[in-house]
């Protein structure tokens, strides 16, 4: 004898399987519309005006941020960003002399260690004591 389980498709069986379809059908349906719906001109005009409106929202957001961190006398990012540039400006300068000082230092240790040449005598003829 047959059950009414046994008769059930098995998408019926697996309610997940079901959720799936439901899924996929819907999105199948959404796609459609708002394929059509994006392909307009209107779209394009209204996006482009959506970001323009966003972008204008963010550059009186960064100029009154701006202004407030400047009333708190708190450095900005362009500040600290000058900050840095100056910083490693400084590094090389400081390498330069460095290499500068090393470059000094071998000279006269390769001229101490050169034999030196009788000392002038002293005028008047007297030569001095060693």
């Amino acid at each position: 004898m047959s059950t009414s389980s046994d008769t059930r498709t098995p998408a019926a069986s697996d309610p997940f399987e079901l959720w799936k379809q439901i899924y996929e059908a819907n999105e199948r349906a959404w796609n459609g519309a708002l394929e059509q719906a994006m392909a307009t001109p209107a779209f394009a005009e209204s996006q482009g005006k959506f970001i323009e409106a966003l972008l204008n929202g963010q550059q009186t957001l960064r100029h009154q941020m701006r202004a407030y961190q400047e009333a708190l006398n708190v450095p900005t990012r362009e500040d600290i960003a000058r900050l840095g540039e100056l910083i490693v400006g400084l590094e090389e300068k400081i390498d330069q002399l460095a290499d500068c000082f090393e470059r000094i230092e071998a000279a006269m240790g390769r001229a101490r260690s050169t034999p030196q040449h009788k000392k002038p005598p002293l005028p008047g003829g007297v030569r001095a004591s060693s």
